[in-house]
C-alpha cells in the first residue's frame, strides 16, 4: 500500500469498481503524491458497462504547494490493509531493516527491526508488471475495458511464481464488484487495490511496497525514480525499532472526515495518530491556507522588500507547522518558499540557507533528479 514522496506528475487514479467515472478538474493544494495540475474525482457509473479512469497529467510545472507525497507524485490507488491469511509473505526478500508481520486490523505490514535513520533507503523495487494507460477520450478519461485487456495480457506473460505473487496481494472488493470477468475475476480488483503510477503514462504493481500500510502521518516517503525505473521508499524521519513503516495513500491536508472518505475506496478506516488528534485537523487547515496564499504570492512576483519580508515570516510559520504535524513530504516546498521570499527581500545569505535545505531534502531520494537540478540551478542563481 502506499504514497508519499514521488515526484512524477500524474493524476490520482481511483479505480473503484463501483464508482467508475473519474472526471478531471483543477488540482487542490495537497494533490497527491505528485507534480500535477489535474486530479480525479469519482462519480457513480457501473464498471464493466463502460467504466473510465482519468488520464494522468504530463506537466512538470505544477504549483509549488502541491504535495508530491504520496507520494512527490504520490499518486496511487493503493491499499494493503484488511488482508487475510491468503497473503503470502514468503515472496518478500529478507531485509536487515524490517520484517513483515501480521498487524491487528491491518493484515500484513513492515516493522522496523533496527533503528532506521532519516534518509535511509528501505526498499528499492522495480514493478512486477506495468500496463500503459490507453489514450483518453477527451473530457471522459480512459476506458477500463482496454485497461483490463492490457492487464490480462501482462499477467499471462508472467512466470508462475510471479503470478502467484500477484494473486497473493490484498484484494479489496466492493459489494457491487463483478465476479464475471474471465479468466480471473480478481485481476482488476487486486491491481486496483495495490498499483502505483510508474511515470506519467504507465501503472505498475510493486508487490513488496504493496505491503506497506497507510498513515496520515507517515514516517516514510514514496518516490518514483524515472531514471532507475523503480520506486524508492526511504525514511522521512528516524524510525524506531518495532515501529511500523508507513506511507500515505491520499492527500494529507484534508480534514479527518475527508481523508476517511478517500480511504474508504481501499476498504479500511484509518485509526492513525493524526486521525485521533482533533488539533491535527486544525493545523492541517492552517497549512493548506498558508500554502495557497504563498503560492499565489510566488506567482504575483511582488518585488517590494517589506512585502517579501512579511511573506518570508509566513513561510517560516509554515515550516514550523509542518514539523509540528510531522508532514515531512511538504518540507522541500516550504523551504523553497523561504528561499524565494528571502531572495526577493534582498536577504541572499538567508535565501541560500533555505535553498540548501531544499536540496538536502530532495536528495534524500538518493539521486540527482530533475527536481534536484532545478533546485541547484536556483541556488546557483542566488548571487552571494
Amino acid at each position: 500500500m502506499a504514497t508519499s514522496r514521488s515526484r512524477i506528475p500524474v493524476s490520482l487514479l481511483l479505480l473503484t469498481l463501483t464508482a467508475t467515472v473519474l472526471a478531471c478538474g483543477s488540482a487542490n493544494p495537497d494533490s497527491e503524491l505528485g507534480r500535477r495540475r489535474d486530479f480525479c474525482d469519482a462519480s457513480l457509473f457501473s464498471l464493466f458497462s463502460g467504466e473510465r479512469i482519468c488520464p494522468s497529467s504530463n506537466t512538470h510545472h505544477a504549483s509549488l504547494y502541491e504535495n508530491g507525497s504520496i507520494a512527490r507524485d504520490q499518486v496511487h490507488f493503493m491499499t494493503n490493509t484488511n488482508t487475510e491469511d491468503s497473503e503470502d509473505k514468503s515472496t518478500a526478500p529478507p531485509s536487515p531493516l524490517y520484517t513483515i508481520l501480521p498487524i491487528p486490523s491491518k493484515g500484513l505490514g513492515l516493522i522496523a527491526t533496527i533503528p532506521i535513520p532519516r534518509g535511509t533507503h528501505i526498499i528499492t523495487e522495480a514493478p512486477l508488471l506495468t500496463i500503459p494507460l490507453p489514450p483518453p477520450t477527451p473530457g471522459l478519461g480512459v476506458s477500463l475495458p482496454s485497461l483490463l485487456t492490457s492487464l490480462q495480457t501482462a499477467f499471462s506473460s508472467l512466470p508462475p511464481p510471479s503470478q502467484k505473487t500477484f494473486l497473493s496481494l490484498h484484494n479489496h472488493r466492493f459489494p457491487g464488484d463483478s465476479t464475471a470477468v474471465p479468466p480471473n475475476p480478481d485481476l482488476l480488483t487486486i491491481f486496483r487495490s495495490n498499483a502505483y503510477n510508474t511515470g506519467t503514462s504507465y501503472i505498475g504493481l510493486f508487490p513488496l511496497i504493496a505491503r506497506i500500510n497507510h498513515s496520515c502521518r507517515p514516517n516514510a516517503v514514496n518516490y518514483w525514480s524515472e531514471r532507475l525505473g523503480k520506486r524508492i521508499i526511504y525514511a522521512g524521519r528516524d524510525i524506531d525499532v518495532g515501529e511500523e513503516i508507513t506511507v500515505s495513500y491520499i492527500p494529507l491536508l484534508k480534514s479527518t472526515k475527508e481523508r476517511q472518505q478517500r480511504l474508504g475506496q481501499y476498504g479500511f478506516v484509518c485509526g492513525c495518530e493524526a486521525c485521533r488528534d482533533e488539533g491535527s485537523g486544525k493545523r492541517r487547515g492552517k497549512i493548506q491556507d498558508l500554502m495557497e496564499v504563498l503560492e499565489q504570492k510566488v506567482e504575483a512576483n511582488n518585488q517590494k522588500k517589506v512585502v517579501n519580508e512579511r511573506l518570508a515570516r509566513r513561510a517560516e510559520r509554515l515550516v514550523v507547522l509542518l514539523k509540528e504535524e510531522g508532514l515531512v513530504d511538504y518540507l522541500a516546498k516550504a523551504y523553497r518558499f523561504m528561499a524565494l521570499f528571502e531572495g526577493r527581500a534582498g536577504n541572499l545569505k538567508g535565501a541560500r540557507v533555505w535553498a540548501e535545505k531544499e536540496i538536502e531534502e530532495l536528495r534524500l531520494a538518493g539521486e540527482e533528479s530533475d527536481e534536484v537540478e532545478r533546485a541547484v540551478a536556483f541556488l546557483d542563481g542566488l548571487v552571494k
